[in-house]
């Protein structure tokens, strides 16, 4: 059965942030909140979590976000990070700005995919876990073919161990993705991070934006 813990009280936040990681290095779940919506979180380097998210998930090759609690850890599992993502690193993280970048290739993960897609978070949850834990996978909780839930009551907490209560979240925004793998970034979504702010932080979105006709 799961765990569930209120986390709404700043108070108590800290040393139950402290448990669960102790859960996620063993290779457990937790339902826990992001900034919009609520997701399965484990450590990143479990192989038995990411199992069990998979399986979960009903989806034994899910791709998952990497979730992040300090600018510096891109370095240890990313590679070829260009100035441009630095600048948008240094402006928009912790928040809802994504990067794609190219994993380093001696990570030793069941994140197998050549391409990463990592995040420093604002959430004091999901930012307090992942600067415990380092490097956190993350999937939306949401079953198949049903809309992410800003609410526990949305969420299927069946196979979960902890469950990080914070109440409903209050914005539905989804992060803007920017690819940073190639010699120029592009644009993959725009979501809380407006083209006009990126290009606002660097020029090259301005260029990218005049190239397809926008």
């Amino acid at each position: 059965m799961a765990r569930y813990l209120d986390l709404r009280d700043p108070g108590v936040r800290e040393a139950t942030l402290d448990t669960v990681v102790s859960g996620l290095r063993r290779g457990r779940v937790a339902v826990a909140p992001s900034e919009s919506f609520y997701s399965l979180v484990t450590d990143a380097f479990s192989e038995r979590g990411v199992t069990r998210i998979r399986e979960l998930k009903a989806d034994s090759s899910l791709p998952m976000g990497v979730i992040i609690g300090a600018p510096e850890t891109l370095d240890g599992i990313g590679i070829g990070i260009p100035p441009v993502a630095r600048d948008l690193i240094s402006a928009l993280w912790p928040g809802m700005l994504t990067l794609l970048v190219r994993q380093q290739p001696s990570l030793a993960w069941g994140l197998t995919s050549d391409t990463l897609a990592v995040r420093m978070p604002a959430h004091p949850v999901l930012l307090g876990l992942a600067a415990r834990l380092g490097p956190t996978a993350l999937t939306l909780a949401n079953e198949k073919g049903v809309s992410p839930s800003q609410t526990l009551d949305g969420v299927d907490t069946d196979g979960a161990d902890f469950i990080l209560d914070t109440g409903p979240l209050t914005t539905d925004w989804r992060s803007t993705v920017v690819d940073v793998t190639g010699h120029v970034p592009r644009l993959i979504r725009e979501g809380a991070v407006s083209r006009g702010e990126l290009a606002a932080i660097n020029s090259a979105f301005e260029e990218e934006a005049s190239e397809s006709g926008e």
